[in-house]
């Protein structure tokens, strides 16, 4: 079993990449990222296809990156009770922040329509994905966010510009500086998303949504969506794929006080899942979005 997996219809022109670890709600390792490069980069090289479907397979769409994963993938080795750690350099977590977000805009900039299918989970890593993709289909219950801001802070994202220019700047920033989450309903209300239906209705929706974008003929979807790219480009998208790596590394070495809560140090002590709903708590009475 692959953790992506890539299904062609060529007689429909539309492929499907389904996030195949539904037992850790399709939570993402840095290697399914490359995974999911390399089925964009399959896709793009396939003149039979025009559109793609992602979506995740069980409960959830994504939880986003594997909390079990986080920080290790720097080389950072966790220190027994009492003992220092040496930080990963900074040029450690450059190449490896600069590699995440090069695979994360492979989703915004393939040349084929991308249509992000979207039930549970949306969260973290796993929203950054839909907010890369052209169109979406989301369950009104459907949850979406980034809860990881509650890690280090708003600066943890990849690409701030995307958020802002497709959540709008009020809502960008009530997300980061929270790490509150939204429903797929509320998503609508706020212009996120056009698609919202019941929870058993999105995969026919993003089907016949995919149907309908394959009419068209294929360099006309090809160079509209080129056009489209080169619009966001000028307000700075690309800039935000290329370098707001940065900020996420610059995130990733913040300092906690001793009165703040440190994921990293919960994580050694109490265990993932611990920590995970740790950090959630403390939001608790988080106010509601209007």
């Amino acid at each position: 079993m692959t953790e992506i997996e890539l299904e062609k219809d060529s007689d429909r022109s539309i492929a499907t990449i389904t996030f195949n670890r539904p037992k850790k709600l399709n939570a993402f390792t840095l290697a399914m990222y490359r995974s999911l490069a390399d089925a964009i980069d399959d896709v793009e090289q396939d003149d039979s296809i025009k559109v793609v479907i992602l979506r995740g397979e069980g409960s959830s769409f994504s939880t986003g990156q594997d909390l079990g994963e986080v920080g290790f993938m720097y080389g950072f080795e966790e220190p027994k009770a009492g003992e220092r750690s040496r930080r990963p350099s900074q040029r450690r977590r450059l190449a490896v922040d600069k590699d995440w977000a090069r695979n994360l805009s492979r989703v915004a900039y393939c040349s084929k329509v991308t249509i992000a299918e979207v039930h549970g989970y949306c969260l973290g890593s796993g929203f950054d994905i839909f907010l890369a993709c052209d169109l979406s289909v989301v369950a009104e219950d459907a949850v979406l966010g980034h809860p990881g801001r509650r890690l280090v802070g708003p600066g943890l994202g990849f690409n701030t510009v995307t958020w802002m220019s497709k959540l709008g700047p009020g809502l960008a920033k009530y997300l980061s500086f929270t790490g509150a989450t939204i429903t797929g309903a509320e998503a609508r209300q706020h212009g996120v998303t056009w698609n919202c239906v019941g929870a058993t209705e999105t995969k026919a929706k993003a089907q016949a949504l995919a149907e309908t974008v394959a009419h068209m003929p294929a360099d006309g979807l090809v160079m509209g969506k080129a056009s489209l790219n080169l619009a966001s480009d000028i307000s700075g998208v690309g800039l935000g794929y290329d370098y707001g790596f940065i900020m996420h590394t610059l995130g990733t070495n913040v300092r906690f006080d001793e009165d703040e809560f440190n994921f990293f140090r919960e994580r050694r002590d109490q265990g993932v899942s611990a920590a995970y709903h740790e950090r959630d708590r403390r939001f608790e009475h988080e106010p509601e979005l209007r």
